[in-house]
């Protein structure tokens, strides 16, 4: 309301008052604005505006090293000539060339071994069938006939192996092959395998490592870290929004599907359980963290994101950007020497990682105070 008199401290009020609606009012038009330009860089952005994955970005400043290049191109070879298998195969002289220019000569004497040369190829994968010949005995008194057992099979009434389920399950689950690629692989085999045939045989073979895949989560919710995650998962039901979540714990990682996004996943794999949790911000992960549960622990990739969309509005974002890459850089540099998990690993973190985090706070703290400042 305007003032009706002249006293000055009803007017001053009334200037702060209007101050503050005019910073509100801007205040808004910039968070407006930043929706504007998400939104914006989102159905017009080029692919050239997406940000950069992390692994590109630690190798940025890096020059070419030829020599550190010729070791790891040895090591390679290496690796691969004690994990391929070798046959070498004998190459004679042709006879038409078993002749002397010098002296006309045909009298040859073998020199060493030979000149090595190689050729590395590819055998493709073949199907093989066993045919187990059960011996059968009869006692010569005629009143009794023995045969031999019936070797194990991964489950009854099947004629697969465990070789072909191990085959399905890694293709499909850690190769992301969907079964009807494997069947049109295995139909240039010359070998028709029914795709009813290998889904029956995968969910079989996902019931017998059920136990297998109790245990892993009984270890993550035990584990002193864990780091999670859900993605939603298409099916054929557009009305349905389904998500995998993913709990991780050292090597061990465990997947759990459900039809909708609650926090009843992370409560029926994590409840009742104390430690880290790595997430992101989103409110299902409340449920198992506070007091009694778990503390929540950030995630850089996932604030990295949130970093890199306000840099259009917020130049000065790229600080924040600039200091995760060096935290990467580092635990790059410790997972190429070896030394995940390892003494070395928690050295490196405190004495030059921590350092890194403490300038991402201060800087962070001298922003939200200039935020205070502008509101």
């Amino acid at each position: 309301m305007v003032p009706t008199n002249d006293h000055e401290c009803e007017w001053k009020e009334y200037a702060l008052t209007l101050q503050k609606q005019l910073d509100d009012v801007g205040e808004k038009q910039r968070l407006q604005q930043e929706q504007l330009d998400a939104l914006k860089q989102k159905i017009f952005g080029t692919s050239s505006e997406k940000m950069p994955p992390m692994e590109r970005e630690a190798r940025r400043d890096e020059q070419p090293d030829p020599a550190k290049s010729l070791l790891k191109r040895r090591a390679n070879a290496e690796l691969r000539a004690a994990k391929i298998k070798t046959e070498v195969v004998d190459v004679p002289v042709p006879a038409a060339e078993r002749h002397c220019p010098q002296c006309g000569g045909d009298d040859f004497a073998k020199l060493g071994e030979g000149k090595p040369s190689s050729v590395t190829d590819y055998v493709q994968g073949y199907f093989r069938k066993r045919i187990f010949r059960r011996e059968t005995l009869a006692c010569r008194c005629g009143q009794h006939v023995v045969t031999a057992p019936v070797p194990d099979k991964v489950f009854d009434k099947t004629q697969y192996g465990p070789g072909f389920l191990a085959h399905l399950v890694v293709s499909k689950c850690c190769d992301s092959l969907p079964l009807y690629r494997m069947e049109q692989q295995f139909g240039r085999l010359g070998i028709p395998m029914a795709r009813s045939t290998m889904t029956d045989l995968f969910h079989r073979a996902g019931e017998l490592v059920t136990p297998l895949a109790h245990r892993i989560v009984r270890l993550i919710a035990a584990s002193e870290i864990v780091l999670a995650d859900e993605t939603p998962m298409p099916v054929q039901d557009d009305r349905k929004k389904p998500y995998i979540w993913t709990f991780v714990s050292g090597t061990l990682v465990a997947y759990r599907f459900s039809m909708t996004r609650s926090g009843e996943t992370p409560k029926a794999i994590l409840g009742g359980t104390t430690g880290t949790l790595v997430v992101d911000m989103y409110t299902g992960y409340n449920a198992i963290t506070g007091v009694e549960g778990r503390q929540r622990a950030g995630c850089l990739s996932h604030a990295r994101r949130k970093f890199f969309k306000a840099l259009n509005s917020a130049p000065e974002a790229q600080v924040a950007l600039e200091l995760i890459r060096d935290i990467y850089v580092i635990e790059r540099d410790v997972k190429m020497a070896r030394e995940t998990g390892e003494v070395d690993h928690a050295r490196a973190r405190w004495e030059q990682c921590l350092p890194i985090m403490d300038k991402l706070y201060v800087w962070l703290a001298k922003q939200k105070r200039s935020t205070r400042l502008r509101a």
